[in-house]
């Protein structure tokens, strides 16, 4: 149990490298300009493909799969604070201070909070008379 429990991340690491494409593989289609284009990232999630993701991929997907804090979405500080948590309480090793930045860099980027929810209140003038407003 216990040799299952420790290969667990190196399988998961693994696993995110893919297997290679052979060299008479068609290309893959490639998305319009003003779609992200995303990492073939061995099935874990839809990482966009931009400066960092390698790192993230390298880094973070080696214990978890990205769906499990991309759906998260957020701040520059707020990642580098989760960063911070799991290297103090859950034994992620320390990143060199460069690295960091970059995949603070990619995912403040491309995994920001986003705006979405409700529409902001009518302003008071808008509003119709309270009838139980005495």
């Amino acid at each position: 149990m216990r040799a299952a429990v420790l290969s667990l991340p190196l399988c998961l690491a693994l696993q995110a490298c893919g297997d290679p494409q052979p060299l008479d593989a068609p290309a893959a289609p490639q998305a319009p300009d003003d779609e992200p284009q995303l990492v073939d990232d061995g099935g874990f999630g839809d990482l966009v493909d931009a400066p960092g993701s390698e790192l993230v991929v390298q880094h973070c997907i080696a214990c978890h799969g990205p769906r499990q804090f991309l759906q998260q979405r957020a701040s520059r500080d707020t990642w580098r604070a989760l960063i911070r948590w799991m290297q103090r309480d859950h034994g992620m090793a320390a990143l060199d201070e460069a690295i960091e930045d970059r995949i603070v860099e990619y995912l403040a980027e491309h995994y920001a909070p986003e705006q979405t929810g409700r529409r902001a209140a009518l302003p008071a003038e808008l509003m119709p008379p309270n009838p139980y407003q005495r």
